[in-house]
């Protein structure tokens, strides 16, 4: 059983900032993603040797090398739920939700709607962003907190991230970056 659910933005921000999804293995814990969030993930961008952006297919099979997810599918006890959500949300982001609020599980979002229409609707499905991943991830590791100023770099450049404005994790965020550039 999963503990997590991904949606396909926080796993491609996760693979940008990590160069892969291999870093799941660290948190002990499983981790899957809906057959709507896994099929938007079909590229990323990485770095160039002269610092551009280039980008990189990804294939379901190599996320899956890297980190055994579990291929979440809705039932048909689920898919009114995913309807009403679809209205609301993205694909992915209303499947994923489904997923975590009927199953128990914790939803990866870096989607401020997705936790607007959560809110809306009076759902308790707990709802965790990609700073806060990084954050449990490192946690009091040394050589983990070294290296999250290039994670958290990777993550702005190469997937175009950054926590909104009103994200209590936006002073962290530019805390990390600014280690970065020391």
């Amino acid at each position: 059983m999963s503990r997590y659910v991904l949606d396909c933005c926080s796993l491609l921000n996760l693979y940008c900032g990590w160069g892969g999804i291999r870093e799941l293995n660290d948190f002990g814990e499983n981790w899957g993603i809906g057959q709507t969030a896994l099929r938007e993930a079909r590229y990323v961008y990485e770095f160039e040797s002269d610092g551009s952006r280039a980008r990189v297919e990804i294939s379901q099979e190599s996320l899956l090398r890297q980190h055994p997810l579990s291929i979440l599918r809705l039932n048909s006890s689920e898919i009114p739920l995913l309807v009403e959500l679809a209205a609301k949300l993205d694909d992915g982001e209303a499947e994923g939700m489904v997923l975590a609020f009927r199953r128990g599980l914790v939803f990866v979002s870096d989607d401020r709607p997705t936790q607007r229409v959560a809110t809306e609707l009076g759902f308790s499905t707990p709802i965790v962003s990609t700073p806060e991943l990084l954050i449990e991830w490192a946690g009091d590791n040394p050589e983990r907190l070294n290296r999250l100023p290039s994670i958290v770099r990777r993550i702005e450049q190469l997937a175009k991230f950054r926590p909104h404005k009103g994200s209590p994790h936006l002073a962290w965020w530019l805390e990390i970056l600014e280690k970065q550039m020391k």
